[in-house]
């Protein structure tokens, strides 16, 4: 495959690489499927520096932490629309300023705890927290109030304030921004 702006080499037997969602890391490595084995080796060109969503800036690091992390929405590989992943559903209110997402069951951290509200709401907390000096800081106050605007009403539901309507308010969910939650890829 060919960009432009990098060179994507991949081997033929490797199936399930969207380039559209690679070349703007948001691709989804759980679609990726080998024919005739079960490994996949993937490089970069350049080496790994930032381990911690919290500090990831890197174009590179990122493509690495897309394939460990997730979002409450990803895009589809189908149709590049948002798609729940850690979400199961979610409602949007009258206003269009609040969003309340239910979390999907099946969504496990690597240790095999069920990811719960509280465990994203904990997640948007440390990212809002301006002493961590998070790249996305910015961003996310400038969608939300505060730690107050992002909730968890129970195990199941977190719920999400926004300041004002937002148009890509489930792509403010997603990895786009990078504030994820690490779970296994067995959803």
């Amino acid at each position: 495959m060919l960009y432009f702006e990098e060179i994507y080499l991949c081997n033929k037997s490797v199936k399930g690489i969207d380039p559209t969602l690679l070349i703007n890391s948001a691709h989804r490595s759980e679609n990726w499927e080998k024919i005739g084995g079960d490994n996949i080796s993937w490089t970069i060109p350049a080496e790994l520096t930032e381990y911690s969503i919290f500090i990831q800036e890197s174009y590179y690091d990122k493509l690495w932490m897309n394939c460990v992390y997730y979002g409450l929405f990803e895009r589809s590989q189908e149709t590049h629309l948002m798609e729940p992943v850690i979400a199961k559903n979610y409602t949007i209110s009258e206003d269009k300023k609040v969003i309340r997402v239910d979390i999907n069951p099946n969504a496990y951290f690597s240790n095999g705890d069920k990811v719960t509200a509280y465990d994203v709401d904990y997640t948007y907390e440390l990212f809002m927290t301006k002493a961590l000096n998070t790249p996305f800081y910015k961003e996310l106050t400038s969608l939300f109030e505060n730690n107050d605007s992002i909730k968890a009403i129970d195990n199941d539901t977190v719920e999400f304030k926004f300041k004002k309507p937002y148009g890509f308010a489930l792509s403010a969910l997603s990895h786009g921004y990078s504030w994820q939650v690490f779970i296994n890829n067995s959803l």
